[in-house]
């Protein structure tokens, strides 16, 4: 990972950023397939995987 925190970030970029590192992650992660998802995954499924065309 890498953070660039200069002057033309904004001041709630630099806050979230140092609350993430103070707070740690917010889920939890696992190793499928040999990359790491976060567990439980809240964002919704691509269209693909739904059984739809991919856009």
């Amino acid at each position: 990972m890498r953070a660039n925190l200069g002057l033309g970030k904004a001041a709630e970029h630099v806050e979230r950023f140092a609350a993430a590192v103070r707070d740690g992650p917010r889920w939890g992660y696992a190793q499928m397939g040999g990359e790491w998802w976060p567990v439980p995954d809240p964002r919704p499924a691509p269209a693909a995987a739904r059984g739809g065309a991919p856009r």
